[in-house]
């Protein structure tokens, strides 16, 4: 263990090094460059070699530097992915009773197939239905602070189906590791009852809110460019990953971002929806949610910016 880190230390500091000596002789060599061009004699020849050993030395430069980027990205990637896979055991060995009611032969097949895909995780593919539901399982198992969501309550979500009572069941059970959820549910005012009055999001509805925050936020009340950036709905699991949902062909797929810059993205996304969401509290049920509401019948549409 502590060899193979010394290994990784020593190959980055050559690198490191490389590359600061490489710069410094650029300068020198561009320095040098300038004073021999200067002198009037042998200055075509003295410029022409100097410029050539300079465009050496900086292409050298430059492709050193990149391979330490590539190299920082590709480590950040297996980290991730290393991570990722813990949380995924962290949920098997859990034992659930949704992989315990699988066939054995399936069981195994589902549980090989997730391990490739978290192998080589790919942010530009998307994963398939049974995967993509355990690789959210294995988030909701594994993270260890504050969850937000972003749900549009697509027609294929929150129904009676076993992959989605798992996911019912992992939400709420973040609560016994008191980790928060903020979860905003994203309607249109015109199907605000019909798509809250389920018995799934009931029973989020009924659930002690010590550490579960639920939002409703209006399409109709939203600037377009928030809503284009909402996308299908996402899960930021603590600035670890986020999920992208993706509903094709009655299916539930989804994406994997963990790239910095995309995670921090989705995260400012949620923090501008706080500025229009509404508690989803007894004043909200008793207003858009009770049979005897009186209900805005808005036609979907988005505002402009």
């Amino acid at each position: 263990m502590n060899d193979s880190n010394s290994e990784r230390l020593s190959f980055r500091t050559v690198i490191a090094v490389a590359a600061e000596v490489s710069a410094v002789l650029t300068l020198m060599l561009t320095w040098w460059m300038y004073q021999e061009s200067k002198k009037v004699e042998n200055a075509s020849t003295a410029v022409n070699t100097a410029l050539v050993v300079t465009t050496t030395v900086s292409l050298l430069s430059l492709t050193i530097l990149v391979l330490i980027t590539i190299r920082t990205l590709l480590k950040k990637v297996k980290n991730k992915s290393h991570t990722l896979n813990s949380y995924f055991s962290q949920y098997v060995n859990s034992d659930p009773a949704y992989l315990r009611g699988k066939e054995t032969k399936k069981k195994k097949a589902l549980l090989q197939k997730t391990k490739i895909a978290i192998k080589k995780l790919d942010e530009s593919k998307a994963f398939e239905q049974d995967v993509y539901y355990m690789i959210l399982y294995a988030l909701f198992t594994g993270v260890t602070d504050t969850i937000n969501v972003v749900s549009i309550l697509d027609d294929n979500e929150w129904v009676d189906t076993p992959e989605e009572d798992e996911f019912l069941r992992v939400n709420l059970a973040v609560k016994e590791r008191k980790i928060h959820i903020n979860r905003i549910f994203a309607v249109y005012k015109s199907d605000v009852a019909r798509k809250l009055n389920t018995k799934s999001i009931q029973s989020f509805i009924e659930e002690d809110r010590t550490y579960l925050h639920l939002f409703v936020v209006f399409f109709d009340d939203l600037p377009r460019n928030i809503v284009n950036d909402i996308g299908s709905g996402y899960i930021d699991f603590a600035k670890f990953a986020v999920a992208c949902d993706v509903f094709s062909d009655n299916e539930i797929r989804g994406y994997l971002k963990t790239d910095a810059v995309e995670v921090d993205r989705y995260y400012k996304n949620f923090m501008k929806l706080t500025g229009y969401y509404h508690p989803l509290n007894k004043e909200f049920e008793k207003k858009y949610l009770s049979k005897t509401s009186n209900n805005v019948e808005a036609t979907p549409s988005q505002t402009d910016e």
